[in-house]
């Protein structure tokens, strides 16, 4: 099963701003999730219309991603957050303040599911 997994600008200042052993954490947990998909948990926000997908990185830290299939059917998230589980709380329950964020990533990365321009790949 191929995933693909980009990050937005956002994700990227969220990410310089943590702590550099988060940083770290962060970074082994994608690459065992890129190596086994079923080794972190994700899932998605019924608090979010199911739009938004929360992986775990530790239980004090999420990372946020939309998800869409390519017109080849390969899996695609798009990281637009990460942070501690209480900042978490907080966005997830101000959903309507994301919601035009997750509607700019469709159109920018996942318009009629075919990135739409060239986004940053993952690569630790």
């Amino acid at each position: 099963m191929t995933i693909r997994s980009l990050k937005t600008p956002s994700f990227n200042k969220a990410f310089e701003a943590m702590p550099k052993e988060i940083q770290d954490m962060a970074c082994e947990t994608f690459l065992k999730w890129r190596e086994r998909p079923d080794s972190i948990k994700i899932k998605s926000l019924a608090a979010m219309s199911h739009e938004v997908y929360s992986a775990e990185i530790n239980y004090r830290y999420r990372a946020l991603g939309v998800r869409a299939k390519d017109k080849n059917g390969v899996t695609t998230y798009v990281w637009f957050w990460v942070g501690s589980h209480e900042s978490y709380n907080k966005l997830v329950s101000g959903y309507a303040s994301v919601r035009g964020q997750v509607q700019k990533i469709r159109e920018k990365f996942l318009c009629d599911n075919r990135p739409q321009h060239t986004p940053t790949p993952i690569n630790y």
